[in-house]
């Protein structure tokens, strides 16, 4: 099957987070960030994997909310419940423009694909929860991080490639 106007993405950035369910390691996702499109949102997200903003990095974060087939949401520093909101530009920033669809499994909101790892969100999504879609045990992030990207690459939101 061939998709009708699919589209390649440049990656200029690499984050990883390393994941726990309850006391079990899930392994890694790598999460491709696409800078030419939104170099705010990428900024801001490298620097909290890293440095952190007032001491709170996506280390020790987690996924509040899990609905299989659908998503997996995390990434609250301040709150770890997603009411939480935070940047290296105060509490809130103006989107970049949401070129990026979300066209199937592994694309982000803030402009950004999961490059490898894509087994550990579809491990996640399997994670037992409650009423409200909140795990039944913590999906903790416990290590967040850069990995080096020295030269941009491509990738594509067509399923098939």
């Amino acid at each position: 099957m061939y998709k009708l106007g699919a589209k390649d993405y440049k990656v200029t950035h690499q984050v990883y987070f390393d994941i726990s369910h309850g006391d079990e390691d899930l392994g890694r996702i790598v999460i491709g960030l696409f800078g030419g499109i939104a170099p705010k949102t990428v900024k801001n997200f490298v620097t909290i994997a890293t440095k952190g903003v007032d001491g709170k990095t996506y280390a020790g974060s987690g996924f509040h909310r899990v609905i299989r087939k659908f998503m997996i949401q995390g990434g609250d520093i301040v709150n770890h419940d997603g009411t939480g909101s935070t940047s290296i530009y105060g509490k809130y920033f103006d989107d970049e423009g949401f070129e990026l669809t979300h066209s199937g499994p592994g694309f982000i909101s803030m402009l950004m694909q999961v490059v490898t790892g894509q087994n550990v969100v579809h491990v996640i999504e399997h994670v037992p929860t409650d009423s409200n879609d909140h795990p039944l045990k913590p999906v903790t992030i416990k290590e967040s991080g850069t990995i080096n990207t020295p030269e941009p690459f491509t990738i594509t939101d067509d399923l098939y490639e």
